[in-house]
């Protein structure tokens, strides 16, 4: 598997750790169901998430640390949990 890929899949992951809720055991980059809509996460959540995704990306991608954090709001605003 790519290694974009495997980061996407722990990133994914960690959102539902995030916001409280066991991950899914399914690909969720493949799945075709909305399922970002079946779930909630609080927006300290979300942010806090952003910037440990940022910090992920950064270590393990090489990214520089403001594009990582340019990547995780568009990971989140594409597949990112509800906010309340």
């Amino acid at each position: 598997m790519n290694k974009k890929y495997e980061v996407t899949e722990t990133l994914l992951s960690k959102m539902f750790e995030f916001a409280g809720y066991p991950a899914p055991n399914t690909n969720l980059r493949q799945t075709k169901s909305e399922w970002y809509n079946n779930y909630q996460m609080s927006n300290a959540s979300k942010l806090q998430w952003i910037n440990w995704g940022a910090n992920y990306i950064h270590q393990e991608l090489g990214v520089p640390k403001d594009r990582a954090k340019m990547e995780m709001e568009m990971l989140a605003m594409t597949f990112g949990l509800k906010t309340y």
